[in-house]
Formats: C-alpha cells, sequence, structure tokens
C-alpha cells in the first residue's frame, strides 16, 4: 500500500476525514514511513489546522505509544473527548483489542477503553498500568515526575522504563511549546535537547513561535513549517478553502490584534487587557459565543471582570485557566459544553 493511500486509511478510520492536509500528509511522512530512523521535530501550524491529529493519526496507526506533554492542566480537559473520539472509533477496526487512553495530572490520573468502537468501564485501580496505554495525555510537570521515577512507593520505576524501553517505541509531543515564557522556555528547551539527545523521539508544535526564539534555543530540531513558510501556507490555506465544507464553523475566524508586548513590559501596563476588552465589547452579540484569550492568568481575570460587569445580565461569562481549582475548572468546563449544545 503506498504512503498516500495508507495516510487517508488511517486518517479516515480515526478521524472521520479521508482527506488529510498538506501539512499532516508531511507529518505522516515523518512519524509513519519506515525508513526514518526517528523523529526530532519543530511543527508550526496555524490555530486550528490540525496539528494533534497530524501528529497523533502517524502514531497510533503505528502503535507507537503517544505521550501528549501539556503546559497546563487547562488544556488537558478538552482533549479527553478528542483523543476519546479518536481512539473509541479506531478500536473498531482492531479485531476485539482494546485501545486505551490515559489522562495523569496533579489533579486526577484515570484510563479510559474502547473496544469494538464503544467505550468500556475500566475497573481496578485507575492508576494501575497508567502508562502502559496507547494515548497518555499529561501536564508537563506530571510528566517530569513519572520521568523519574517519583511517585507511588511501589512500582515507580515503572513509569520511567516505559517511557524509555517500553515495548512500542514512544513518542513524545510537547504542545503548545510557545507559552513557557522566559526562564521557563530557557529550563524547557533544556530539556528538549536532553531528551533529544538520549534517542526520544520529539514532536514540539506550535503556532505563535517566533523565528528568533525558535533558532536561538531549538536549532538542534528539524522544522515543518507551515505558518512562517510561504509556500507551505499557501498550500494548507488552499486545502482549507477547498475543504471548508467539511468544517463545522467555516465563518470563524482569528485576528491578531496589534498591540505590541514585549518581554520586559511593565506589568501595570494594561494595554493588552484594554484592547481585549474594548474588541469583545465591538463585537459582543447576546446570541453569538466569544472567546477571548490572555496568555497571562491576571490578564485573564481582568478582562473577565469588565466583560462581566458589562454583559452578565445579557449572557454567561465564563472564567476558565489552569489555576482553578479542579472542580472549579471542571465546572466551568461543563458549563460551558452545556451552553454550545443549544
Amino acid at each position: 500500500m503506498d504512503t498516500l493511500t495508507e495516510a487517508r486509511r488511517s486518517f479516515a478510520a480515526l478521524t472521520g476525514y479521508s482527506e488529510p492536509n498538506p501539512m499532516q500528509l508531511a507529518m505522516w511522512q515523518a512519524i509513519a514511513v519506515p525508513e526514518e530512523l526517528g523523529v526530532g521535530l519543530l511543527l508550526k501550524g496555524p490555530t486550528g489546522s490540525g496539528k494533534t491529529e497530524a501528529v497523533a493519526v502517524p502514531a497510533i496507526a503505528t502503535s507507537r505509544r503517544l505521550i501528549m506533554v501539556y503546559p497546563t492542566r487547562s488544556l488537558v480537559d478538552d482533549q479527553v473527548t478528542r483523543f476519546g473520539a479518536m481512539l473509541q472509533r479506531w478500536s473498531a477496526g482492531q479485531s476485539k483489542h482494546p485501545v486505551t487512553l490515559t489522562i495523569d495530572t496533579g489533579a486526577q490520573s484515570h484510563r479510559y477503553m474502547y473496544r469494538d468502537g464503544q467505550a468500556e468501564h475500566t475497573y481496578g485501580n485507575a492508576s494501575r498500568h497508567l502508562y502502559h496505554g496507547d494515548v497518555i495525555i499529561t501536564t508537563l510537570d506530571k510528566f517530569l515526575y513519572r520521568f523519574f521515577g517519583y511517585g507511588e512507593p511501589k512500582k515507580a520505576y515503572t513509569y520511567p522504563l516505559r517511557i524509555n524501553y517500553g515495548l512500542r517505541n514512544a513518542l513524545i509531543c510537547f504542545d503548545e511549546a510557545h507559552s513557557y515564557d522566559a526562564v521557563a522556555f530557557t529550563n524547557f528547551s533544556r530539556l528538549v535537547r536532553i531528551l533529544y539527545e538520549r534517542g526520544r523521539d520529539l514532536v514540539l508544535m506550535t503556532a505563535t513561535m517566533p523565528e528568533a526564539k525558535q533558532k536561538k534555543h531549538l536549532d538542534f530540531l528539524g522544522v515543518v513549517d507551515y505558518v512562517e513558510d510561504d509556500a507551505n501556507a499557501a498550500t494548507l490555506a488552499a486545502h482549507s478553502r477547498q475543504a471548508s465544507d467539511q468544517t463545522q464553523y467555516p465563518e470563524r475566524t482569528l485576528r491578531l490584534l496589534p498591540i505590541e508586548i514585549t518581554e520586559d513590559a511593565d506589568y501595570d501596563d494594561n494595554s493588552l487587557v484594554d484592547a481585549l476588552i474594548d474588541e469583545a465589547s465591538a463585537n459582543f452579540a447576546a446570541n453569538r459565543r466569544m472567546i477571548v484569550t490572555a496568555e497571562r492568568v491576571e490578564d485573564a481575570v481582568l478582562v473577565w471582570r469588565a466583560l462581566k460587569q458589562r454583559f452578565s445580565n445579557q449572557t454567561p461569562v465564563l472564567l476558565y485557566h489552569g489555576r482553578l481549582a479542579d472542580e472549579q475548572r471542571q465546572k466551568v468546563y461543563s458549563q460551558l459544553k452545556n451552553i454550545d449544545t443549544f
């Protein structure tokens, strides 16, 4: 079976869409083609372009153990539904062999199982065989905790063993790689370099990492660029336009606000906050959904307070970030999903 046919078959089996976009085909070639001896890549793709599927599909289809690492717990929550749908669909063609999804954060450790296209209840110890699964979704701090064998007094060594020496080759994917700031990014890039030099297969994903930051800290990685490479970006945009009838909300777009924020900006400078509030207020309509994002929790809180004061009598205004207590974060996330069903 040729590469394109196999890629289409796998994307259809996992996502329901049989036409992977050019970026996803490029990643299929990098991850799934057996001639490649190792993976060390930085994937730059626009928000909503299918970066997660670009990594997940070839990894799962070639029986790798995929470890998805996120910077915050808030980014993990939505992945349960996303990967659960993929693995449930994939399990239908696995001859009664179960496939599993593990969520492992500081707040929860849970294993989901799928067999014959159906979700299956898991029994017994929820933490047992956590890293024996097909896909593990975790946070950076918990990944380090497991990687170095900290944890339960008994059998903590099984985590680093399964990450490093399991029967299935692990692929470690760090999503939102641009979100680490200043010293945190320096330490993060050093961790990535060490893993790379020790022969671990890695993919870093980003939508907005500046080229200068990339070259300074991650020059050892190969780059698959569908953001700043004009030719690649054009082919991806053309494919998106052609496939727009498959998207659920083709009219939704993202727009960059022309506010320059420097790393040494004064914390009291709220020009970004003011711009977000003004933009949200100008485009508000009671019958529309709107998402306003800010990189700093402090900024998000200020925006939320202002919008809640103006619009809470007309529509729910929800605040969601990784520093919320787990119970409160889950409550907000449930509210958001309930709103989206109407």
